[in-house]
């Protein structure tokens, strides 16, 4: 207490922010009146920039897994060329005729319009539900059946990856297979994204069981399933690319269709899209949060989120490489 009688805020224990929240008569009693005047004046300018700060925020679920994006690949590539630092690389310098040249720069895609259809109808459904989930997702009396259409509609794509990846392997076994991959820097990020998409996955499907054996609900086993099915389908598509990113089309043999590669490449940009709109909704993930708590989801979130959506695009660019490198 000061000797004019005023108490000082900070034994009231506030803090400078909470000043304009208290009522005048408060604030009168605890700072003098001039002062209170300035504080007024300052704060009443800083709300548009509050304000404008607070709408930036809201953009934050989405540019952060692109900032980690960007470092991971960065990173690698930083790797890449202090490991290839000091080696002698000769190449022989040949010019390009113009029909080399064309036929590189042209992409054919009249043998993978049965893929290009089939990934463009997932990528519609996929924005369907997101849109379905915006509409409805205020009505609590729908709730739990729109978290469990989201993670059924996931689950069943998924599943039908899972199927296909078989034949696609045996079709791409006809190809040549080199040594070597194609781009050195595809490998490592994908085993580093693959590793945290399973780390992803497992936390949802340890919070989903857990919830499940105390107390059975249909949302924490359409989670459960949901992500079991993830799981399997991350370990298959990584086995695939890992062996398509070294594979070459064979001399005089037509190659198999490339209807596969095609719509692998659209499901994972499809797939790509529902997980960024899962981080920026948490409300997608109530069992995790009731689970582990609002704060460690939010921090584990953080760490693997990311990743496992960099997975997803990582994935649509190695596809991208093998659609260019196996055929």
């Amino acid at each position: 207490m000061r000797r004019d009688g005023r108490i000082l805020p900070s034994k009231l224990g506030l803090t400078l922010s909470e000043l304009p929240l208290l009522p005048k008569q408060v604030l009168s009693s605890v700072v003098p009146e001039s002062l209170l005047k300035i504080l007024s004046s300052k704060f009443e300018k800083l709300i548009p920039i509050l304000e404008s700060l607070a709408s930036c925020m809201e953009s934050t679920p989405i540019l952060v897994p692109m900032a980690v994006a960007y470092c991971i690949i960065l990173g690698t590539m930083l790797f890449t060329m202090w490991r290839n630092i000091g080696k002698d690389y000769s190449v022989e310098h040949r010019e390009e005729s113009c029909e080399e040249h064309e036929k590189q720069l042209t992409f054919h895609c009249r043998e993978g319009v049965v893929g290009i259809l089939g990934g463009s109808v997932a990528i519609l459904l996929s924005i369907s539900v997101l849109v379905l989930w915006i509409m409805f997702s205020n009505d609590r009396s729908l709730y739990d059946y729109l978290v469990s259409i989201y993670q059924g509609y996931n689950a069943a794509w998924l599943a039908l990856l899972i199927l296909l990846f078989p034949v696609a392997a045996t079709a791409l076994k006809r190809h040549k297979k080199q040594d070597h991959y194609h781009n050195s820097l595809n490998r490592p990020i994908l085993i580093l994204t693959t590793t945290g998409t399973f780390a992803y996955c497992i936390l949802n499907i340890m919070s989903s069981a857990v919830i499940i054996i105390q107390s059975f609900s249909w949302v924490a086993f359409a989670t459960l399933i949901g992500y079991s099915v993830h799981t399997v389908e991350v370990a298959i598509q990584t086995v695939y690319l890992l062996d398509g990113l070294r594979r070459c089309p064979r001399k005089k043999r037509k190659p198999p269709s490339k209807s596969f590669v095609v719509f692998f490449l659209l499901v994972n940009v499809s797939l790509w899209i529902t997980i960024i709109f899962e981080l920026k909704e948490s409300a997608l993930n109530p069992l995790q949060e009731d689970f582990y708590g609002i704060i460690n989801w939010k921090v584990m979130l953080h760490f693997v989120g990311p990743i496992a959506s960099l997975y997803r695009f990582h994935s649509v660019c190695c596809f991208l490489d093998v659609w260019k490198f196996a055929y």
